[in-house]
């Protein structure tokens, strides 16, 4: 009788052990949606052409914190005109372009593009999984990061405007809201 209890003791905790030892490996292996495609140093943004340009957007934004960012759906911004070192003219573009994830749900990824002060394109796409929003008493703006370390910068405000600072760039840029 007591060899039984001993035994039940011993395979109690060998079951144990075994649940948290499959329960940390599940933990680990978690699938997740890439958060931020990283660039290696600072990038320096393109100079602006026409600094005396006014930046205007068409239409104002109503924010409601409980949708997130699925509200910005088919939403897309674009910057005054900047040019870089061999002289290309161009516009920083956002847009918010609706997705659907079997894991994640319905989402937003967030489609960045434009050059940098040197000339290399800049395409980079970013998922409103990955999105934390921190905390905004008032509706006038809502703002978001991407990724953890070094994280990208995007506000968004109600009047149509949305600042942005991708992860390694060196300023934010100024974008308004356009009827694409």
């Amino acid at each position: 009788m007591t060899n039984l209890i001993k035994r039940k003791g011993l395979l109690s905790l060998m079951a144990v052990v075994v649940m948290i030892a499959m329960m940390s490996v599940a933990c680990k292996n978690k699938a997740t949606r890439p958060a931020d495609f990283s660039v290696e140093g600072d990038i320096e943004v393109a100079d602006q052409v026409n600094t005396s340009e006014e930046l205007v957007p068409d239409s104002a934004i109503n924010i409601d914190s409980r949708y997130g960012m699925l509200q910005y759906g088919s939403k897309y911004f674009e910057s005054a005109e900047y040019q870089n070192a061999d002289g290309t003219k161009f516009r920083y573009a956002i847009e918010f372009i609706e997705d659907y994830d079997p894991q994640f749900g319905k989402g937003i990824l967030v489609k960045f593009t434009g050059y940098d002060k040197n000339g290399a394109k800049i395409d980079k796409t970013y998922s409103s999984s990955s999105a934390r929003k921190s905390s905004a008493e008032k509706q006038e703006y809502a703002p978001y990061q991407f990724g953890l370390m070094e994280s990208s910068d995007l506000i968004i405000y109600a009047t149509g405007y949305l600042d942005f600072k991708p992860k390694g760039f060196d300023a934010h840029i100024r974008l308004a809201l356009k009827n694409k």
